[in-house]
């Protein structure tokens, strides 16, 4: 299941030492295939034989009672959801909300409810997941489900709404880099960035005419429960992803289809169109 790029190279390097690796990873020996488990022990020819197998390289999360996933933001939405779900296959789940009185009636089941607010310092997030991880002593699987919308475009931050942003971005912000999340990350959220006034005269009125998504929130055509049920299918490699390979990254619903095929189809004619240019700037010989 290709969820984590280096993973198996990580494996390979850790395995003559067992417990460094349970250590770093975050992993309890009883939360590692069996399998897994012996060709660890083994060390590292052993884990290579194991891969070349076939054999899934990470740990079976959700397939048994006491794994221990987590899910911020459960009030409402995709977070309730999830719990539902998660419930409904025998889990257990730690929901997680703002408000702990909005999952109050969660208690009567199978979940733990934990107050925890995705705008609190960090240091007080930091204390509730140490509570988190206590409660079970372990988190297997933590969806991050809890945000909100900060509206706005690039132009509305300067005073003259006039001018040209130049925006140094990185090829880390098409393809991630393993073990370089956080500079990814960021790289990934210039280019999510549009610019929405570029080469748009009209832009101060059509500023003033744009919707944020959020108004449109309960009149969208995709369905909830159908989406995280694919989702929970992945991670548990069952369902949908029984004997499937996983991808990284998963898009879901129709409009994802077409939003991500439009962008892929015009960056691969940019790369046509500008090939000779986008290949020149390595160093002369």
């Amino acid at each position: 299941m290709a969820l984590y790029p280096g993973y198996l190279d990580f494996i390979r390097g850790h395995a003559a030492s067992y417990e460094p690796l349970t250590e770093l990873s975050g992993l309890s020996a009883s939360s590692l295939d069996d399998p897994l488990h012996s060709a660890l022990k083994g060390g590292t020819n052993a884990v290579d034989q194991f891969a070349s197998m076939g054999h899934s390289i990470r740990p079976n999360y959700w397939y048994s009672s006491s794994s221990s996933p987590l899910v911020t933001g459960c009030s409402s939405g995709f977070g309730r959801v999830f719990v539902d779900e998660i419930l409904r296959r025998g889990n257990k789940v730690i929901a997680t909300a703002c408000r702990p009185e909005s999952v109050a009636d969660l208690k009567k089941t199978n979940a733990t409810v934990l107050q925890l607010d995705v705008t609190w310092d960090w240091t007080r997030i930091i204390e509730a997941i140490d509570d988190a991880i206590g409660i079970h002593g372990h988190i297997d699987v933590f969806v991050n489900n809890a945000a909100y919308v900060l509206g706005g475009a690039w132009e509305d931050l300067s005073e003259r709404k006039t001018g040209t942003n130049v925006f140094i971005t990185s090829i880390s912000g098409w393809s991630g880099r393993e073990f370089n999340a956080g500079y990814s990350g960021t790289k990934f959220a210039l280019e999510g960035s549009e610019i929405a006034g570029f080469a748009n005269a009209d832009y101060r009125e059509d500023s003033k005419a744009f919707k944020l998504p959020i108004d449109k929130n309960h009149t969208q055509s995709g369905d909830p429960q159908k989406g995280v049920a694919i989702i929970v299918d992945l991670v548990r490699q069952e369902g949908v992803a029984k004997d499937e390979t996983v991808p990284l990254r998963m898009p879901l619903s129709p409009d994802a289809y077409e939003v991500i095929k439009n962008k892929c189809d015009k960056t691969i004619n940019l790369l046509g169109d500008w090939k000779d240019v986008i290949s020149s700037t390595d160093l002369d010989e």
